[in-house]
């Protein structure tokens, strides 16, 4: 029954001219946007890592301790890093998601 109403929402939306996106995980966030610096496993070790006079990452394991530590630096930056604060790249559901998963990464 829950598989027909859902068919059945996304068909109607797509008729009116709406299309059902899709949130990213956490995960294919991380691998696309934060991976080359802090590495797959949040190590700090990622191909980029400390290139362009930028110092490599700490490990995820040290430097995050609590789920606000992840949020801020992501809206407000840290140390002028590209990516981090420079524009609020991540919002709403696709925010959430990464900090999830950065903090999952971070507390195995």
């Amino acid at each position: 029954m829950k598989l027909i109403k859902t068919f059945f929402l996304t068909t109607t939306l797509t008729l009116v001219g709406m299309s059902v996106t899709h949130a990213a995980t956490g995960q294919e966030i991380y691998q696309q946007q934060c991976s080359a610096c802090h590495g797959a496993t949040g190590a700090g070790d990622g191909p980029q890592a400390g290139q362009n006079s930028i110092a490599a990452p700490k490990p995820l394991t040290q430097s995050v301790t609590e789920r606000m530590v992840i949020e801020k630096a992501m809206l407000q930056g840290v140390n002028n890093i590209p990516g981090h604060g420079t524009a609020p790249l991540f919002v709403g559901d696709e925010l959430r998601n990464l900090i999830d998963y950065v903090y999952k990464l971070a507390h195995p």
